[in-house]
């Protein structure tokens, strides 16, 4: 077997934390080459599904975030602050008032808020990226409160916010029912018509949609975005945007700001909380 071929063989091994997106070409090669790939057990594996401690089918395309903020790969993190986050909340956001960061990440979004003068809670399930978000705050010497949070299987926090802001968590969630009890679990947070700003990755993207369903990219449309927020939220304002600036974050996103409903529940349907009619 020539030295190419072997290289080839162990390039899955050596790849296993590469995202899905350059995969992609690899997988194509291997399958021309040797008839199959290991490559699609491991692509089959990122997007396995899972229960939360509330039985609903959860599948997120990313299970353990910890170990990819551990080993410093973090692709769909950019080095600068969101434009459109910005714009929104000088838009819609009063000065002081009190900001729940859903996936703050590495912190670069959590940490210009508190520039603006918000107060801010910025929260992601890694630790490591938790500590990350801490250090770059106290080195920065911004006034930033950190912990760890599961939305999908912690409580929602006893104090409540007046906003909720996450870029790029509810598009991970790969089901309508994960989407919708991330919505509910927003809903449960905020104080009374608090507003949640949201950036997620579109559907209007050129993206092969066989390649989106199989592999994972984050994109919703318009139609399944308000499917998952509607019974929550009344949509106050969408737009098109661009989901960041580097190479592997330069896709097209919907920036939404969602009014929290004063609505009342009749019970638990499949797992689910269902609004009064």
């Amino acid at each position: 077997m020539t030295l190419v071929k072997r290289a080839l063989l162990i390039a899955p091994v050596l790849f296993s934390c590469v995202p899905v997106s350059l995969m992609l070409p690899i997988l194509r090669f291997h399958v021309a080459l040797f008839g199959s790939s290991p490559f699609l057990s491991m692509l089959q594996k990122r997007s396995r599904p899972f229960n939360n401690r509330e039985g609903l089918i959860i599948k997120q395309w990313i299970q353990d975030w910890d170990a990819k903020f551990r080993g410093g790969y973090t692709p769909w993190e950019d080095d600068e602050p969101s434009e459109i986050m910005e714009d929104l909340f000088r838009t819609h956001i009063p000065e002081g008032s009190t900001i729940f960061e859903i996936g703050c990440g590495l912190g670069v979004n959590a940490m210009r808020l508190a520039s603006m003068g918000y107060d801010v809670t910025a929260t992601d399930v890694s630790p490591e990226a938790v500590r990350i978000t801490l250090e770059s705050a106290r080195r920065n010497a911004l006034p930033l409160t950190c912990g760890r949070f599961d939305v999908e299987n912690d409580d929602a926090p006893e104090r409540k916010y007046d906003v909720v802001f996450d870029k790029g968590c509810l598009h991970s969630f790969a089901t309508h029912e994960g989407r919708l009890n991330f919505a509910r679990k927003v809903h449960d947070i905020l104080n009374p018509a608090g507003l949640w700003i949201n950036i997620s990755g579109s559907a209007d993207n050129d993206d092969d949609p066989a390649e989106v369903e199989k592999f994972g990219y984050p994109r919703l449309t318009l139609s399944q975005l308000a499917e998952a927020v509607e019974t929550y939220f009344e949509v106050v304002e969408i737009k098109r945007c661009w989901y960041g600036k580097l190479p592997s974050t330069s896709f097209k996103a919907w920036a939404s700001v969602m009014q929290k409903r004063a609505i009342k529940f009749k019970g638990l349907i499949n797992g689910i909380l269902q609004p009064q009619s």
